[in-house]
């Protein structure tokens, strides 16, 4: 961590001397020219690094939405059999679902019953 700060000042200090060369053929003095190039860069990278975290941030609050989604869509509430609390529990369709209570810390098994209907339509 310390050898990619002291490299990023040390690309600061070359492109803030380099600017200041370049306009002392201007007439502009060097250390001027080389503080305010520096606090240039700084700005610009601060807002820059800024923009940059708060777009991952939002990429990240997304994922995390979109995952809980997942989530709840691959449960359901049910109540516990042995304390009759009830639940959230995810439900894992190949597989038998098994979950613990959180209220008793009972084991509890969940059994899918698929029934089929009829389906009518109102004439």
């Amino acid at each position: 961590m310390v050898n990619k700060l002291l490299l990023s000042l040390f690309f600061t200090t070359v492109i803030s001397a380099g600017f200041s060369y370049f306009l002392t053929s201007l007439g502009i003095p060097f250390i001027k020219s080389f503080v305010v190039a520096t606090i240039l860069q700084f700005l610009f990278f601060y807002f820059y690094n800024s923009y940059k975290q708060s777009k991952f941030n939002k990429f990240t609050v997304e994922r995390l939405s979109e995952t809980e989604m997942q989530f709840e869509q691959s449960g359901t509430d049910v109540t516990c059999a042995n304390c009759k609390k009830e639940v959230f529990a995810p439900i894992e369709l190949p597989e038998p679902s098994n979950f613990t209570c959180p209220h008793c810390g009972s084991e509890n098994s969940i059994y899918l019953n698929i029934e089929t209907a009829v389906t009518t339509r109102p004439v």
